[in-house]
């Protein structure tokens, strides 16, 4: 079997069918998707989430790595009692492997540089855990903790595959079978206890259905799953506009909703990379934008996830860049050469760096 590369994101939203008006109004309004068209019931996002967590084994966030948004929005969430006392677990895209190191940080045993170098050799992405503020999420479970008592204390688990980079001489020695090593670590590491998870991972993990599947068979029950909205495609203009009585943030339930009608494609220019196994390749499989490299398209649909969560209109979401300065350390610059050599065949571009990830959030609306 060969292995493509795609870039790793939650998968962004191109929509099918054909759009009409509504007849009689003086101004256009946007239709609907095909299937239902009834409005769904915005709630605001931390009180959707923990609902969902009374309810829920598991409550997974697919999201599109680097969104500023999704990065302030979490801090917030773990910074809430309610979060607190409905979950006991954040799972996070970090190899197995990081865990001793999460523990120590934790338990302030450990500093912030030493848990971003290992974060950095411990995720997948051959550039992951590039910006400093990476460790944010760490740092904000950390003082969260500290003012709780024992059993209202948030862990984080690191809910990937094993991998140290520091052990990788080629792609192919890289795990292929993550979906099944997430639900295994989070089955083991939290379900066996009965305790609640929330899951935050790249939605094309998500679309795959493998680690879904897994964990609801280990829960008996099912998950409740949230895609992060970066809108409608080539669309977004045309239904943006339904948006408008969303608060934000925003748990939006998808379910009998004109939602359901929306398809999503996988958008292949996030900064983060999923491997997706294609033997042979399929049709309509297209080349990553400005490398050349063959994607495969993930195509998961708002009606296979449960809500959206709506962090703000397409235009005014940000990517979270890194300060150029983290790539002027020459040794951190020589491993990512190292990384890209191993999976690409060429240096790290920093420059394609900054402009996938630019793309990623309002550039495309």
């Amino acid at each position: 079997m060969t292995y493509q590369f795609s870039r790793r994101a939650m998968c962004r939203a191109l929509l099918l069918g054909s759009a009409g008006l509504v007849a009689g109004c003086s101004t256009p309004q946007p239709a609907a998707p095909p299937g239902s068209t009834a409005e769904p019931r915005a709630v605001p996002a931390v009180d959707g989430i923990v609902a969902a967590l009374r309810d829920h084994p598991v409550v997974a966030i697919g999201e599109t790595h680097g969104s500023l948004e999704l990065h302030d929005f979490l801090l917030t969430l773990i910074r809430d009692a309610r979060f607190a006392a409905a979950a006991q677990v954040v799972a996070v895209e970090v190899g197995a492997t990081a865990q001793p190191a999460i523990d120590a940080y934790l338990d302030r045993r450990l500093g912030d540089k030493a848990l971003l170098a290992t974060l950095r050799n411990s995720i997948f992405s051959d550039s992951g855990a590039a910006d400093p503020r990476t460790v944010d999420l760490y740092r904000t479970v950390r003082d969260a903790n500290a003012d709780r008592e024992p059993h209202h204390r948030t862990r984080i688990l690191a809910a990937d595959a094993p991998l140290s980079w520091q052990q990788v001489p080629a792609s192919d020695t890289v795990d292929k079978d993550r979906e099944a090593a997430m639900a295994a670590v989070i089955g083991a590491g939290a379900l066996d206890q009965r305790q609640r998870v929330l899951w935050v991972v790249g939605g094309a993990h998500l679309a795959t259905q493998a680690a879904r599947g897994a964990l609801e068979r280990h829960a008996g029950q099912p998950i409740y799953t949230l895609s992060l909205y970066t809108g409608f495609g080539r669309r977004t203009q045309e239904l943006e506009g339904r948006t408008a009585a969303w608060p934000v943030p925003a748990v939006v339930p998808t379910r009998g909703t004109w939602l359901t009608g929306v398809d999503q494609l996988g958008n292949p220019g996030a900064p983060g990379d999923v491997m997706q196994p294609v033997d042979p390749p399929a049709r309509g499989t297209q080349p990553l934008p400005g490398t050349g490299l063959p994607t495969q398209p993930v195509q998961p649909t708002l009606a296979d996830v449960d809500a959206l969560l709506f962090l703000g209109r397409c235009g005014g979401l940000r990517p979270m860049l890194p300060p150029r300065s983290v790539f002027a350390d020459h040794t951190y610059a020589a491993e990512l050469n190292r990384r890209s050599r191993v999976m690409w065949g060429r240096d790290f571009d920093v420059d394609a760096y900054y402009a996938a990830a630019s793309a990623q959030f309002g550039g495309r609306c």
